[in-house]
């Protein structure tokens, strides 16, 4: 493994072979990481099982993409959890509400006596 150590730049030669091969694996997948979850309830395993399966792909994928879900992913990160629920406005659009709010700021102390 030497030889192959040295071509792939591992960063110490005297890298164990499970260090080595992690170091390999992060190389090659520019960054990506590969984690390991254990003692995952039948229930919650199950419920994994058939959002794969009604989204026709695999564990991983589904498992990755309720990640990205949760806790967002690069541009995501700062995305509107509520967007979907209530839309978004144009820059345009909330300077005319922002407008029209001016009214409410004002407290009109007769109302309250």
């Amino acid at each position: 493994m030497a030889g192959c150590r040295a071509a792939l730049n591992a960063p110490d030669p005297n890298l164990d072979e499970k260090s080595y091969l992690n170091h390999y694996m992060i190389h090659m997948n520019h960054e990506r990481f590969n984690i390991t979850i254990h003692g995952i309830e039948a229930g919650l395993y199950r419920r994994l099982e058939e959002r794969a399966r009604h989204r026709g792909t695999s564990l991983n994928r589904a498992l990755k993409a309720i990640l990205e879900e949760t806790l967002g992913a690069g541009a995501r990160e700062n995305k509107n959890p509520f967007a979907d629920l209530c839309g978004t406005l144009s820059g345009e659009a909330v300077a005319e509400l922002l407008e029209r709010e001016k009214e409410f700021e004002h407290i009109d102390p007769e109302a309250w006596s």
